[in-house]
């Protein structure tokens, strides 16, 4: 189902005036919720912008706005995203959701990946658990 969005995106993508078109996304990576955010309670959004090739290639991405902890994941994750052909470089703005939801866990859950194509990616995992403090007697 995942799939035929993606497809149906992409269709409707090249019906738009070329000023406004949407970029395609040929691969997307799953991104992961960075460690020492969780454990800080760190969630929000952070803006990245990125530059693409003529060939769908991803040039740079570069978070513009969002919290330090968890710019450096998104900006890794969207350098291993890549785009259809367009025929001319681009300029495309990607919107990532951290959100800590649940029960807190002393383990590393796996996060769940939605992807709003082709603008938000939402990452969601389970709060950590607090760390146990050590008394010194």
């Amino acid at each position: 189902m995942k799939l035929l969005a993606l497809c149906l995106a992409c269709v409707l993508s090249f019906w738009q005036p070329a000023d406004v078109r949407t970029a395609c996304p040929k691969r997307l990576v799953a991104p992961s919720y960075p460690i020492i955010a969780r454990l800080a309670d760190v969630q929000g959004d952070v803006r990245v912008t990125l530059q693409v090739s003529a060939d769908g290639k991803v040039l740079t991405a570069s978070a513009v706005a969002g919290h330090p902890m968890l710019r450096q994941e998104a900006e890794r994750n969207a350098r291993l995203w890549q785009f259809a052909d367009s025929g001319s470089e681009s300029r495309i703005e990607i919107l990532y959701r951290f959100k800590l939801e649940g029960e807190r866990v002393g383990y590393r859950p796996q996060a769940q990946v939605e992807f709003d194509l082709t603008t938000t990616v939402t990452v969601t995992t389970l709060p950590a658990a607090p760390l146990p403090s050590h008394s010194h007697k």
